[in-house]
This record gives structure tokens, C-alpha cells and sequence, in this order.
């Protein structure tokens, strides 16, 4: 993996490390007295994404370091990613359980807004470690 693409993945779970954050600070102090089974599934599950996502940062940021293989350290954060995008969309899930429940209407107009977004920065990702890695 050159150093471009490890980079690129630790942008990537930054990005990950960012927006789950955030997720979480929108519920505040009100994260030990959530009302229902399906709130305090959904906080767990992001919390999990999260370490997941910083497991991430710290794998590659080791194959800074030291001389792990290549191809390991790959394996290893595409493995990571994938569990991570798991736990996010059970996570989710999770919240829009809450949300259908009480007659919601999923997905929202900013929902798709920020799914471009993140389309957007895969896109952005990938091309730039398609230009380095020719």
C-alpha cells in the first residue's frame, strides 16, 4: 500500500471518526437515560463504529511505523472498514426504528444531501489513489 493510500485510508476514518462523533454529541447528556431499547442499541452500536473507525487510524498509522506488509495492512483496514460501515448501518437502524414509529417518513431530503457527500468523498478518495498508484 504506498503512502498516498494509507493516508487516503486514515482520511477516510477520520471522516468515519468525525461524523460518529457527532452523532453521538447530538444526543448529549442524555446518552445514560435513553428512553428506549432501540436508542440505547443504536448509541452502542455507534459507539462500536467508532472504535472501530479509531482501530482503523491506528493500524495504518503502524504501518507507518514499523514494516508491516502491505497487502496485511490493507486486508486489515478493508476488514475494519467493512465492520464499521456494519455497525453503522445497524446503528441507523437502530434510530430510525424511533423515527418510522412515530410516522416519520425515511429517508429525508438531508439525508440524501449528506449520502452525495459521502458518495462524493469515496469518489475523491479512490480517484486520487487511482492517479498515485499508476
Amino acid at each position: 500500500m504506498p503512502q498516498v493510500t494509507k493516508i487516503l485510508v486514515i482520511v477516510a476514518a477520520g471522516i468515519g471518526i468525525l461524523c460518529t462523533l457527532a452523532s453521538i454529541a447530538t444526543i448529549g447528556d442524555n446518552l445514560g437515560q435513553l428512553p428506549t431499547s432501540a436508542l440505547k442499541a443504536g448509541a452502542a452500536f455507534n459507539f462500536l463504529a467508532l472504535f472501530v473507525f479509531i482501530a482503523a487510524v491506528v493500524v495504518v498509522a503502524i504501518g507507518f511505523c514499523i514494516s508491516m506488509e502491505e497487502k496485511l495492512t490493507g486486508i486489515i483496514a478493508t476488514a475494519l472498514g467493512g465492520a464499521a460501515v456494519l455497525l453503522a448501518i445497524i446503528a441507523y437502524g437502530c434510530y430510525y426504528k424511533i423515527l418510522v414509529e412515530q410516522g416519520g417518513k425515511p429517508p429525508s431530503v438531508y439525508e440524501w444531501i449528506f449520502g452525495g457527500m459521502i458518495a462524493g468523498t469515496g469518489l475523491i478518495l479512490t480517484a486520487v489513489n487511482l492517479i498515485f498508484s499508476s
